[in-house]
């Protein structure tokens, strides 16, 4: 789970495994089409991390990553405000390594979309919205939009400029969702996860953040276990068992039963 407040309040630089820029040459992908996904072989150009609670445009009114939050507040988030020049569409995108030694095929994507300005005017495409994709190909290619269930849709969608309180209930919103991948995400590989934020060329953007990410796969179904046919071989029984489960020992039925001192799969045990 990543909440971004290791940014501190006044930090410069992202959480490991993240990064946060736009799109492509300088200003010259804008509202890039999601089905199919238009910004794959792109390359996405890092931009510095600028601290902002969302009261005021930047200094230079250009694209923008923030690190987001009230002013001195650890509670932080990760924000970006497209514009034309020098982004145009912004990307926050993280990079998750399977380390849990099995293929994943099922992960839960969860985030807290937060608004921190309201500033669009007449948009192309209103209202304006973060997307979510997903590559198991690499950090550039492959990417797969999510579908509208995982965007975060402005909740203040108002030419009026002014700084909002993304930590307000009424500015955020929760998205949670399951999705199958298409193939097994192997142990050792990565998954790659993007929030695509449009640029509208005809107006102002609004600020928009995410927090509290998590991608969690669900835990493998034990197989209970089932005990094979016995056999005698030397002198000792063989047994051997499919399935999971510890392997217990008395020296009667009725017990009492512990833990037998070896849990080796097959178990001989003398006649």
């Amino acid at each position: 789970r990543e909440n971004f407040d290791s940014m501190g309040p006044t930090g410069v630089n992202l959480p490991g495994g993240w990064t946060a820029g736009y799109l492509g040459a300088v200003g010259t992908q804008n509202r890039l089409t999601m089905e199919p996904y238009a910004g794959n072989s792109l390359a996405i150009t890092a931009m510095p991390l600028i601290v902002s609670d969302g009261s005021a445009l930047p200094s230079a009114n250009v694209g923008t990553v923030f690190n987001m939050g009230a002013t001195g507040s650890a509670d932080r988030a990760l924000g970006n405000y497209p514009r034309t020049n020098p982004s145009g569409d912004q990307i926050m995108q993280v990079a998750v390594v399977n380390k849990l030694g099995r293929d994943v095929t099922e992960i839960t994507l969860s985030y807290t979309g937060e608004q921190w300005r309201q500033a669009q005017g007449t948009a192309e495409l209103k209202p304006e919205k973060l997307k979510v994709l997903y590559s198991l190909t690499s950090a550039t290619t492959g990417f797969t939009y999510l579908g509208a269930s995982f965007d975060f849709i402005a909740p203040q969608d108002d030419p009026a400029n002014l700084g909002l309180d993304g930590n307000d209930p009424n500015n955020r919103a929760v998205i949670t969702g399951t999705i199958q991948l298409p193939s097994p995400l192997a142990n050792g590989r990565t998954l790659y996860v993007r929030w695509h934020d449009w640029n509208d060329n005809s107006t102002t953007d609004h600020f928009f953040a995410i927090d509290d990410v998590s991608i969690t796969t669900p835990k493998p179904t034990a197989i209970p276990p089932k005990f094979n046919a016995v056999s005698l071989q030397g002198g000792n029984l063989v047994i051997s068992w499919t399935g999971t489960g510890t392997l217990e020992q008395a020296g009667a039925v009725t017990g009492p039963w512990t833990t037998a001192s070896s849990q080796s799969n097959p178990q001989n045990v003398p006649a």
